[in-house]
C-alpha cells in the first residue's frame, strides 16, 4: 500500500511509490554469490541467542518479514516499479527503547548475507562508545563461527575488533582498498563495515567503495545494504537543510561525485537498500519531501515483550524477568493503590543547592548489592584470588550487580561525578566537597570511614529495604509469573 495510506499503524508492511506484486516467473539475474561454507549466518545467530523462547521466536519472525522484502526485491533488478530509475530503496524499522533494535539489525544482516547481499554498511551512531559497542556485539553475536579459516573465506569485516582497544581508535579505509577490492572479486565473500556516523568516515568509505566497485563489478549485480542505527540522530535535516550527514550517507551508494543524485547508485549494476532504525520516526516520516533518507518504500515495527499481545507488544509467558525493560513497564503502570515508594520512577532528589542528592540512590544501590551477595550465599572476603580454570572462576563469583550514573554528556562532568560518589561514600554527605581538577583527591573509598557513617545513620539505610519490599509487592501483584517475594534477610 502507498505510504500515504498508513494511518498510524506502523505494524503494516508498506511498499511506497514502488508498489508491486512479486512475479517469480519473470525473475531477472541476481547476485552471483552464495555462502556455501556451512556457516549460515542467520541460523547460527538465532541459535546462540540467550533470549527467552518467546523473544527469540518474535525476533526470528520479524527478521524474516523484514528481509523478505529486501531479498525478493533482488530478484527484480530490471523492474523499475520495484527499484525506480536510481536502483535505491529506502525503508525503516521502528522500535521502542529496549525493543531489540540492535538484535534485529544483526539478524537482518545475517539473513541478507545468507541470501547473497555483497556489501553491508552499518552506521552505528555518532558516539565512539556506541560505535565500539555495536562493533563488539557484531563480532560476538553474529560473527560467531568457531573456525577462523571459514570466517576469513566468507567475510571481510572492517574495522578489526582490535580497534576498540587501540590508542587511536581510528581507521583509514583507503589503506584497506586492496583488501576491499579483492573481496568484491570473490564470489563467496562479503564485505561488512561498522562505522560511526561521522562525515569524514562516511566519505572515506564511500570513495573507496566507489573505486573498488567500478574496478570489480563488471557485469555482475551487487546489492548493498546500509543500516542506520538511531536514524533520528544526525540523519535528520534541519530547517535550513544545512546538516551534512544525511547527504553524506547517500554517497555510500551514489558515490562522491558532487553532481551525483542521492537517489541513484553510481553504477548501473549496483543496487542499494537503506534501512533506518529508530524509536522516534516522526521527523523521518514528516520530512518525506525533503530528506534524502526518508522511508519511501517500506516500514516495519518491532514489538516489545509484555504481559499481553497487542499492536505493539507480544506475550512472553516467562514473565517480567524475561522482558526488555521498556517504557510500558516504567511509565504505564497504575500505582494508585500502593505506597509512593513502590513506584519504579522516583523523583530526582535534589539538595538545598539544587544539586543532585546522592544519598537515596547510593543507599539503594549498596543495599541492593548486599541483598545480591546474600542471595548468592557467598561473601566477597571468602572468594579465592585465583582459580584453576575460567569455568571454576565464573561458577564461584557473586553475580554482577551494577548501577549506572550518567551525570552529563560532557566528559569533565564524569570526573566530577566520580569524585562526588567517592566523597559521599567516605563522608555520608557532600557538605564540604570540592572538585579536585588534578584528580588526586576523592579517588578511593575508605572502608572504615564508610562504616562509620553507615552505623550513625542506619535508620536511613533501612528505608531502602522498605522501598524494595514495596516495589516487590506491586510487581508480584501486577505482572504474570512474578513471585519475587519479600526480602527475607534481617537488617
Amino acid at each position: 500500500m502507498p505510504l500515504s495510506d498508513v494511518s498510524g499503524d506502523l505494524e503494516v508492511q508498506v511498499i511506497g511509490s514502488n508498489q508491486y506484486v512479486l512475479d517469480h516467473q519473470n525473475e531477472t539475474q541476481t547476485d552471483d554469490i552464495s555462502i556455501n561454507l556451512g556457516n549460515k549466518w542467520f541460523g547460527n545467530y538465532i541459535n546462540k541467542l540467550r533470549y527467552s523462547d518467546a523473544s527469540t521466536s518474535e525476533l526470528k519472525e520479524k527478521t524474516i518479514e523484514i528481509t523478505t522484502i529486501i531479498n525478493e526485491s533482488k530478484s527484480h533488478y530490471q523492474d523499475s516499479n520495484v527499484w525506480g530509475h536510481g536502483r535505491v530503496r529506502k525503508g525503516m524499522v521502528v522500535g521502542s527503547i529496549q525493543s531489540g533494535k540492535t538484535a534485529s539489525m544483526l539478524g537482518v544482516i545475517g539473513n541478507v548475507l545468507d541470501n547473497g547481499t555483497k556489501i553491508i554498511v552499518l552506521l552505528s551512531g555518532t558516539k565512539v562508545a556506541l560505535w565500539h559497542q555495536t562493533l563488539i556485539r557484531l563480532y560476538g553475536d553474529l560473527d560467531n563461527h568457531p573456525s577462523k579459516k571459514v570466517k576469513s573465506k566468507s567475510r571481510l569485516i572492517l574495522p578489526r575488533e582490535s580497534i576498540v582497544s587501540s590508542k587511536t581508535g581510528e581507521i583509514n579505509y583507503s589503506s584497506q582498498e586492496k583488501s576491499i577490492s579483492d573481496c568484491l572479486s570473490k564470489e563467496n565473500k562479503s564485505l561488512i563495515f561498522v562505522i560511526p556516523k561521522i562525515k569524514e568516515h562516511i566519505y572515506d568509505l564511500a570513495s573507496v567503495l566507489q573505486r573498488s566497485i567500478n574496478s570489480r563489478i563488471g557485469n555482475k549485480k551487487f546489492h548493498m545494504l546500509v543500516l542506520d542505527d538511531e536514524s533520528d540522530d544526525a540523519s535528520i535535516l534541519d530547517a535550513n537543510k544545512s546538516k551534512t550527514i544525511p547527504f553524506a550517507i547517500t554517497r555510500l551508494w551514489a558515490g562522491t561525485d558532487a553532481s551525483r543524485s542521492f537517489s541513484e547508485t553510481h553504477h548501473e549494476n549496483l543496487y542499494s537498500t537503506y534501512l533506518a532504525y529508530t524509536a522516534t520516526p516522526q521527523a523521518n516520516i514528516l520530512q518525506m519531501d525533503t530528506n534524502p533518507l526518508s522511508p519511501r518504500d517500506f516500514i516495519f515495527a518491532l514489538k516489545t515483550p509484555s504481559n499481553n499481545d497487542s499492536k505493539i507488544t507480544f506475550h512472553d509467558p516467562n514473565g517480567l524477568a524475561s522482558y526488555h525493560v521498556g517504557g510500558d513497564i516504567f511509565y504505564e503502570q497504575d500505582f494508585s493503590n500502593y505506597l509512593p515508594s513502590s513506584n519504579f520512577i522516583q523523583p530526582l532528589p535534589l539538595d538545598s543547592n539544587g544539586q543532585i542528592d546522592l544519598e537515596i540512590p547510593l543507599q539503594n544501590y549498596l543495599v541492593g548489592a548486599a541483598i545480591n551477595m546474600l542471595q548468592s550465599e557467598r561473601i566477597y572476603s571468602n572468594l579465592n584470588e585465583s582459580y584453576d580454570s575460567m569455568d571454576s572462576a565464573k561458577s564461584n563469583q557473586i553475580p554482577v550487580y551494577s548501577m549506572v550514573y550518567h551525570p552529563a554528556a560532557v566528559t569533565d562532568e564524569h570526573f566530577l561525578g566520580k569524585q562526588e560518589i567517592v566523597y559521599w561514600l567516605n563522608h555520608g554527605d557532600l557538605e564540604q566537597f570540592y572538585f579536585d581538577p588534578h584528580l588526586t583527591q576523592n579517588q578511593a573509598i575508605e572502608v572504615q570511614a564508610f562504616i562509620n557513617h553507615l552505623s550513625k545513620n542506619e535508620e536511613k539505610w533501612i528505608r531502602s529495604v522498605e522501598m524494595f519490599n514495596h516495589t516487590i509487592q506491586f510487581t508480584d501483584d501486577t505482572f504474570e509469573n512474578s513471585n519475587f517475594g519479600e526480602i527475607p534477610y534481617s537488617w
